[in-house]
């Protein structure tokens, strides 16, 4: 059996170049999250999906946004939970975002952490569409909701925390719309902290190097070694949700209009 280990793990060197792998130790116990009211967007796959999960796990009550019907429905299945709801909601149509945004709050009633987690990424760069399509999710999206917050649901005493999914790439300068879309999340982040931290906005932003995920077309297959990175790995969507966790809880208050890294340094230039 060990030298069967073996063989795999040199089969694996010499595929990827090196090996590397992941264990994420959860921490249970964040008493502040149950009965939380959590809105993700982009939560049928990816990041999201493993957030509503440990979400749930931790007493909250989360209501995620897709653009696939199919897909809620899957993410539904696999979570398996009362606790989940589910919006139908294309963030690349934001005429009626106002509607969306009542729609949701009546559905839970408040909303006391809001992930603007969607995001998307594509190989079209030259078409006017594509642009739109990208800056519409990736940054107007995230904007309009929590611009739509700021005015509807602060004040009287009323927190609120908003964490935006960024990216490492919003460090890495090249002439993609991906790039410069993810680029204006720290401006906007800092933004909304200055002018409304005073009426109860807990505003932060998050910026993952490359995840395991369908977006980027990796699977984990047990490593994660990267060579470009300092770390010598990429990361896992449980990874970065627990970070995510700890600052959706109380133990996170102080922390404002900051965009962390985990990325294992790979944006470091």
């Amino acid at each position: 059996m060990q030298l069967f280990r073996y063989f795999k793990n040199f089969i694996k060197f010499v595929k990827f170049g090196g090996i590397t792998n992941i264990e994420v130790t959860q921490r249970n116990g964040y008493e502040s999250l149950i009965g939380l009211k959590i809105v993700i967007t982009g939560g049928t796959s990816g990041i999201g999906l493993t957030l509503a999960k440990r979400f749930i796990e931790e007493g909250a009550t989360v209501l995620i946004i897709g653009r696939s019907e199919q897909k809620l429905k899957e993410a539904q299945a696999k979570i398996d939970s009362p606790n989940l709801l589910t919006y139908l909601w294309d963030l690349n149509d934001y005429n009626q975002y106002n509607n969306h945004l009542q729609n949701i709050f009546h559905k839970l009633s408040t909303i006391d952490v809001f992930i603007n987690n969607a995001g998307i990424l594509t190989n079209k760069n030259d078409q006017l569409e594509d642009w739109n399509e990208i800056f519409n999710v990736n940054l107007k999206s995230m904007y309009f909701n929590i611009l739509w917050i700021c005015n509807n649901l602060l004040g009287k005493g009323k927190c609120v925390k908003v964490i935006n999914i960024s990216s490492m790439s919003e460090a890495i300068f090249e002439v993609d719309p991906y790039n410069i879309s993810k680029s204006g999340i720290s401006s906007m982040v800092k933004g909304f902290a200055k002018e409304f931290a005073v009426k109860g906005l807990i505003i932060n932003a998050i910026a993952p190097g490359i995840v395991a995920t369908k977006m980027t077309n990796l699977e984990l297959q047990t490593n994660a070694y990267r060579e470009s990175n300092p770390s010598k790995r990429i990361t896992i969507p449980e990874e970065i949700a627990e970070f995510i966790l700890f600052i959706s809880s109380s133990s996170c208050y102080y922390l404002q209009g900051q965009t962390i890294f985990i990325d294992g340094g790979e944006s470091i230039r």
